[in-house]
């Protein structure tokens, strides 16, 4: 048979359960929300960088070609130094926005070729015509797609990062100036958007160790702050044990009550209770079949009749008076006498055929 577990065990290790399981999987559903809402957050993310860039290239590009038309209307300076100030001016503008590094404008010429670079290098002749991105397509040919827009568009076109010489896709807001047959834009990223979102799973990182750490923490001071529980309650319950294992262990040579002063619980007090009323009944049947055995005891002594007991080898092993006066034997000698000693061998086949029927009957 398998070894009963022992109550203290169990008891320690439900308590230990019913602490720890709910802390556990209150911290997974912190873990869990704070990663469903940052897949949730990361698209989000997306979305609001795009449009947010989208309206920070446009209102860039639109000052700076609104300003150059206004310096068109006033037609005091020559064309080609109003095109040198203008190059000069755009090559020193540079503007905040979200992505990493700030924003700045490129100048093209409706012929292919770049006046203005975004890394603000003037590049005045060079052919953008025969210049196609790492994706073999001439970004010339989407500028001028929006350029045609009376009030510009967006496009996207691929670039090399001139600092880590990979292919970056980018987004830009291009705008026509007729007059000179240039088109003015500006650029931004795509790959920043990883970089929040980088920079926000990071975050997201830290925030769920710190979760953890919490989770921990208090799943640490709970299991102390039980245990601390456990063993004052197991104290007390051994108290209570111990006093009922005296207290049977006592019974069974004497009367015995049970100490409820080391009792704590009332189920304790009860089961005490019902023992001390147990062994009060059965004080009073031990007493109230002693003093049957007297009365018995006392008639067998006085009656004129010979009584007599014997074991089940033949031995007596209780005489009254008036046997004693039968046999005539005094009672230390008749004690332990073989009944063969008293009866003849008629009498002795006589008992045993009698007995032998009352067996077989049974």
């Amino acid at each position: 048979m398998r070894d009963k577990r022992s109550l203290i065990d169990v008891l320690m290790v439900s308590m230990l359960t019913m602490i720890s399981l709910p802390i556990i999987i209150l911290g997974g559903i912190f873990v869990f929300g704070d990663y469903y809402f940052f897949q949730k957050d990361r698209l989000e993310l997306r979305e609001s960088y795009i449009h947010e860039q989208e309206r920070i290239f446009k209102h860039e590009v639109d000052q700076a070609v609104d300003h150059l038309e206004w310096r068109l209307s006033t037609g005091s300076i020559p064309e080609n130094q109003i095109k040198k100030e203008i190059l000069e001016w755009f090559s020193t503008i540079q503007f905040q926005n979200r992505g990493r590094n700030p924003g700045s404008l490129f100048v093209g010429t409706y012929d292919g070729f770049y006046l203005l670079q975004e890394d603000r290098r003037t590049s005045t002749g060079m052919d953008t015509l025969s210049t196609p991105g790492p994706k073999e397509i001439v970004a010339h040919q989407t500028f001028m797609k929006a350029a045609r827009s009376p009030k510009g568009g967006f496009v996207d076109y691929s670039q090399l990062d001139p600092a880590t010489k990979a292919a970056q896709q980018k987004r830009a807001f291009v705008r026509s100036v007729p007059q000179f047959r240039w088109y003015v834009g500006s650029g931004f990223s795509y790959d920043d958007i990883g970089l929040i979102i980088s920079q926000r799973r990071t975050e997201l990182k830290a925030k769920i160790q710190q979760h953890v750490t919490s989770i921990v923490l208090v799943l640490v001071a709970m299991i102390l702050l039980q245990y601390l529980i456990y063993k004052i309650m197991m104290r007390k319950i051994i108290a209570g044990f111990t006093s009922f294992s005296e207290f049977f262990k006592s019974a069974e040579r004497k009367i015995a009550k049970v100490k409820k002063r080391s009792l704590y619980f009332s189920e304790f007090i009860q089961l005490a209770k019902s023992a001390d009323k147990m062994m009060i009944e059965r004080n009073r049947a031990e007493n109230a079949l002693r003093d049957s055995e007297t009365r018995y005891r006392s008639i067998i002594e006085n009656i004129e009749e010979g009584y007599c007991e014997v074991d089940i080898q033949g031995n007596i092993i209780f005489a009254n008076a008036a046997m004693q006066e039968i046999l005539e034997y005094p009672i230390d000698e008749l004690l332990k006498m073989d009944t063969k000693k008293l009866l003849t061998e008629k009498d002795i086949e006589r008992i045993v055929k009698y007995f032998a029927n009352v067996f077989i009957s049974e």
